[in-house]
């Protein structure tokens, strides 16, 4: 095998999308600590004289990505010739206009890879190749173009998705996922996700602590919920060391929630245990918000109770409410009233009207299906600290 590619095709890769050992080189990649294990397992898939194609699966936060930048390191740290090339699905069709164009340049792209170049192609988002390609005039997708040459051997794909995503991605062709060798990441347990944020500590020339450690894990399960670990610790603790001051001492309690409070928008009071919660100043806020609804307050002051004291689950939103009664007693006042006091803003809310979702399709639509993204999920994944107003949801 060449352990150099030719300058035609590293054009073509550097075009297309991301050399990552390039990344790796400049130090813009970072680092997957404790992890050997995995990483072996993926060099010997995909580097051996055998090789197959291998896919990462694993929910948000396990550490698929973080493993593909780790295994870039090495290779280039032990010099083996190799090369990562990182191509998102739709960067497949980059620079194509007309039919027949993203099949051009998907053979040149090919003949890149194959071997004897020595190219692991990268594909995050696997699961979404068996529909970019195709059109109303024609069913080719780039999956089914890659097949034939992952079934010779010519060719080394490493990619990554959530097992939900691929087995809806492959249902429509089962063959497909045989090819890659699947490798499940699980959440990391609490001990080694401790271990994994003192790494990054480390790297920031900090001396880590269990005191500081503990607190960022305990804030993380509250500000980064739709993460697993370590990617929930390690997500928070980066930019939690991006925004401290200089020095060599580990930034404080206050500027933790700090960073919290301008990623999410949750207000320090309501994350600072130093600062208690006055029930009466919070009946008082709601209530002068909305007039007349005991009942409607006492709802609202209870949820921020709950968040207050950390109670709610990571894994559900805070609280879930119906309001019910005639057009302006409050409804959706009350509910501006809770992100304005909860997430700082009363813009913190999205309306839904659901009577757009009485129609058949309507759960797909909301909630989003195969290669298509859900008006609800949507939303949720843009801002996941805010209000959701489902209105008129009778007539769902």
């Amino acid at each position: 095998m060449s352990s150099e590619l030719s300058g035609s095709d590293y054009s073509l890769l550097e075009s297309l999308g991301t050399i990552l050992t390039d990344s790796a080189v400049l130090a813009k990649l970072p680092r997957a600590w404790h992890r050997e294990n995995l990483v072996q397992d993926l060099r010997e898939i995909l580097l051996d004289d055998n090789a197959r194609c291998a896919v990462l699966t694993g929910e948000s936060g396990t550490g698929k990505t973080a493993l593909i930048y780790e295994l870039a390191h090495q290779l280039v740290e032990q010099d083996t010739g190799w090369t990562i090339a990182q191509i998102t699905p739709t960067e497949f069709l980059k620079g194509t206009r007309y039919l027949g164009e993203w099949e051009t340049q998907l053979s040149n792209l090919l003949h890149a890879i194959s071997k004897p170049n020595k190219v692991i192609l990268y594909i995050p988002a696997l699961h979404e190749i068996t529909t970019v390609g195709r059109s109303s005039s024609s069913d080719n997708n780039v999956a089914s173009a890659l097949i034939p040459h992952i079934e010779q051997g010519k060719i080394v794909i490493l990619g990554e998705s959530s097992e939900e995503e691929l087995q809806e991605g492959f249902a429509a062709n089962p063959a497909l996922k045989r090819l890659f060798q699947q490798i499940t990441l699980k959440a990391a347990d609490d001990e080694l996700t401790k271990l994994i944020a003192c790494e990054v500590i480390k790297e920031a020339d900090l001396k880590p602590s269990a005191a500081f450690v503990d607190r960022v894990f305990e804030l993380s399960e509250f500000s980064q919920a739709g993460l697993e670990n370590p990617g929930r610790i390690v997500g928070l603790l980066r930019q939690v060391l991006a925004n401290r001051t200089e020095g060599n001492d580990l930034p404080s309690d206050q500027q933790i929630l700090s960073v919290i409070e301008k990623s999410t928008g949750v207000s320090t009071h309501l994350l600072d245990d130093q600062i208690p919660l006055n029930l009466k100043e919070v009946r008082a806020f709601f209530e002068e918000k909305v007039i007349g609804q005991p009942e409607a307050v006492n709802a609202a002051v209870d949820i921020v109770t709950l968040i207050k004291s950390r109670l709610t689950d990571p894994g559900k939103p805070y609280g879930v409410m119906l309001f019910v009664g005639p057009t302006g007693v409050g409804k959706t006042e009350m509910a501006r009233s809770l992100a304005e006091y909860c997430f700082g803003d009363a813009k913190r809310l999205s309306r839904i009207d659901m009577s757009e979702f009485a129609t058949y399709d309507g759960f797909e639509r909301l909630n989003g299906g195969k290669g298509r993204a859900g008006v609800l999920t949507t939303i949720v994944r843009k801002q996941p600290f805010s209000i959701i107003l489902l209105d008129e949801i009778e007539k769902a």
